[in-house]
């Protein structure tokens, strides 16, 4: 028979939905993490330093991070660039949440802003049949030891169990609803 790679559980059940006799041939082959290299820790919070890495796209749903967060003791650390990034400027100020905007990160300068958090924040969102897979971002936050809020779409509550995380429902409300765990997460993480 053939073979044939998913990269994650959540991928392999949307394809199996559509061919059920493929599921006895799939591998689940999980995308590789560079090695950490931590250069410091952050100060003690709150706030909370809490990082988001990719593209600026309404999948992300980085604009329910924002509005979820307003009150809340965080400040957004935000990597990468793409079309959403005006409408995400424009939801941190609208929700007074304070947002240090980095653009794309590699190497060195991921290192220091993944060094500098509490925490990556992965909120992604169902869009139509598309949905985030297995991101790297969430397994690189674990290299650094960083405790991962995500959302539950796609293969992100799989990829998270792997570490500290919480998974809230994807939206404001969801995400809203998840704070207060993911507060204490961070509590005892970093106290």
């Amino acid at each position: 028979g053939r073979r044939w790679i998913a990269s994650c559980e959540d991928v392999a059940e949307i394809v199996t939905d559509v061919c059920p006799d493929a599921r006895p041939w799939a591998d689940i082959l999980a995308m590789p993490v560079p090695e950490a290299r931590r250069v410091g820790l952050p100060p003690p919070g709150p706030p909370w330093r809490i990082a988001t890495l990719g593209r600026l796209v309404p999948i992300k749903g980085l604009d329910d991070l924002a509005a979820a967060m307003a009150g809340c003791p965080v400040e957004l650390h935000v990597c990468g660039a793409g079309p959403g990034e005006a409408s995400l400027r424009a939801a941190c100020e609208g929700a007074g949440v304070r947002a240090v905007f980095h653009g794309v990160v590699t190497g060195d300068s991921k290192s220091r802003v993944l060094s500098s958090v509490h925490a990556l924040a992965q909120p992604s969102r169902q869009m139509g049949p598309r949905a985030e897979g297995s991101p790297v971002a969430v397994a690189e936050a674990f290299s650094y030891g960083l405790p991962v809020l995500v959302t539950r779409t796609g293969g992100l509550p799989e990829a998270a169990a792997a570490g500290p995380h919480v998974v809230a429902q994807p939206g404001v409300t969801g995400l809203r609803a998840a704070w207060p765990a993911f507060e204490s997460v961070l509590e005892q993480h970093w106290h």
